[in-house]
């Protein structure tokens, strides 16, 4: 009986850790999927800045 107990502790603890050991890898994902997007995001925002810088310094050219 004691056994059988010990057992199914043991198979509770086992799919607990199975268990947080999937949250750690889905969070991880997350996080590298977060990285990316703001890679991506810091690119597109330069592109932005330097056509602002562009645009900008043909304005200049064009009230002289």
């Amino acid at each position: 009986m004691l056994e059988a107990y010990r057992k199914r502790v043991l198979a509770m603890e086992e799919e607990q850790l199975n268990n947080v050991g999937q949250s750690n890898i889905d969070l991880a994902t997350k996080k590298r999927t977060l990285e990316l997007d703001i890679k991506e995001l810091n690119r597109e925002l330069k592109a932005k800045e330097l056509l602002l810088h562009e645009v900008t310094i043909m304005m200049i050219q064009d009230s002289k």
